[in-house]
């Protein structure tokens, strides 16, 4: 009887034994746990605090006041963090006049919040820098209260993609817009235009004689004076000059009557006479107008075209006529 009684009592004692190293096992774990969670909150608050992207957390209602703003507003923008948190509406003046409407939509709950916001700041020195946020909007109690947002930099991005856009549609040699500029020029007035529209075509005489007698390089300093030539001659708002082949141009006109149009080919056909007999340029050109150009710039371009190569011809004519 006394075994079994010391027997049960052993067992009890192992059993609460067991029982207290289990707890004191979870304890520790928790403990460990909560002191890991301690180290990744910290870590998190320093991953944020020193982040390249400007974090923020801006409340509107019932004032605009910033809860919070990442140091990093310092180094991307140069901005005083606390002269902003102490008057955060400096932001109206600060925003890109034509980003202006993005911010206010931002601000007042009526962005897409769902797409990233394109918007450009002003740093301290005085430039723009381009960014890219992503916003989201906070409510309470289902009401609009404030936005919170990451804004990163994408200045080299975007800088990138315009000289990309801008080599897309310019010519390399003279700077002038190139023929993918003019396809899309021409498509669009034959789409959608309602004004009168004039095309001029020109084309140079005497480049294959200059490539073969003194190479291309001396013919591309050629098609560069051209070039200069007619930029200098059509460089009003009405007209756009594009350099659509090797020796080939084409100046659009728009938004001129017929007689002004009309008067306007009879000046430079007057410049151009005294250009091809004085200096080593010389161009031939042809011209054709429509006052509705909409589905006709095909025609356009086929009627100046033509009229380029007969004037073209009547030049190779007349120097043929004056060598025998």
């Amino acid at each position: 009887m006394l075994t079994s009684t010391l027997l049960i009592s052993l067992g009890f004692a192992a059993g609460a034994s067991a029982v207290f190293l289990l707890l004191k096992t979870c304890i520790r774990k928790k403990n460990h746990y909560i002191k890991q969670a301690e180290q990744s909150k910290d870590d998190v608050i320093d991953l944020v605090e020193h982040s390249k992207d400007i974090i923020y957390y801006l409340r509107t209602v019932p004032t605009i006041e910033y809860i919070y703003l990442s140091p990093s507003v310092n180094k991307v923008l140069g901005w005083d963090i606390i002269q902003h948190y102490e008057n955060p509406e400096e932001i109206y003046a600060l925003i890109h006049p034509e980003d202006y409407p993005v911010l206010l939509n931002k601000i007042n709950g009526k962005a897409d919040y769902n797409r990233p916001l394109l918007q450009r700041w002003k740093h301290s020195e005085g430039n723009y820098i381009w960014f890219e946020e992503t916003a989201r909007p906070v409510y309470e109690n289902g009401e609009f209260v404030g936005v919170q947002g990451i804004l990163r930099n994408i200045t080299e991005k975007v800088t990138l993609q315009k000289k990309l856009e801008y080599q897309s549609l310019h010519d390399e040699l003279t700077g002038l817009l190139n023929r993918n500029a003019f396809k899309s020029k021409m498509n669009q007035l034959n789409n959608s235009s309602h004004l009168p529209a004039g095309l001029i075509i020109c084309d140079m005489n005497n480049l294959k004689i200059t490539n073969d007698t003194y190479g291309h390089h001396s013919g591309d300093q050629l098609i560069q004076s051209a070039a200069a030539y007619l930029k200098n001659h059509f460089n009003n708002r009405n007209s756009t000059l594009f350099r659509i082949g090797g020796d080939e141009f084409a100046i659009i006109v728009t938004d001129l009557s017929h007689p002004e149009f009309l008067s306007k080919c009879q000046h430079f056909e007057s410049r151009l006479a005294h250009q091809n007999s004085s200096q080593a340029i010389s161009l031939a050109f042809g011209s054709a107008y429509s006052e509705a150009p909409k589905g006709q710039m095909e025609d356009l371009f086929k009627s100046a075209d033509l009229a380029m190569y007969e004037q073209k011809k009547a030049v190779k004519r007349k120097s043929t006529a004056v060598r025998n």
